[in-house]
């Protein structure tokens, strides 16, 4: 089940790139705005940053299961991740509920569902 949230993650940035890019070719944005090279290397920093705090997290989260010294401090270490990673995909789940950004805004939700599933089965396995 470790493929879930990079899964939904990918679907979500790649919904969210061609939504913005549509938006733009459709006229929706007026032409005096910026370009919409911003919002899609804000999503490729999103996914780059949230898939490798995921893999730290699998990391740690596997030392820990391997040997039990330090075990504290790599559960800290996994549990800031995982609140980084939270606060990133409800800040963003937040910030694209717009008109005509409505179906970013859900997968981000989605996403964070599935992330906040995916964390209480690693947390049940330490």
């Amino acid at each position: 089940m470790n493929y879930l949230f990079p899964l939904s993650l990918l679907i979500t940035i790649i919904t969210g790139i061609a939504t913005v890019t549509i938006n733009q070719t459709t006229g929706v944005y007026d032409s005096s705005h910026d370009s919409i090279a911003l919002p899609i290397i804000a999503f490729l920093l999103i996914f780059s940053a949230l898939t490798t705090t995921y893999l730290a997290q699998l990391f740690f989260q596997r030392k820990t299961l391997k040997s039990r010294i330090g075990k504290r401090v790599l559960l800290g270490i996994s549990g800031l991740s995982a609140a980084l990673s939270l606060l990133t995909l409800i800040a963003n789940a937040i910030y694209w509920w717009l008109p005509n950004h409505t179906i970013i805004s859900l997968l981000f939700c989605i996403t964070t569902a599935v992330f906040i599933y995916n964390q209480i089965s690693l947390y049940r396995k330490a």
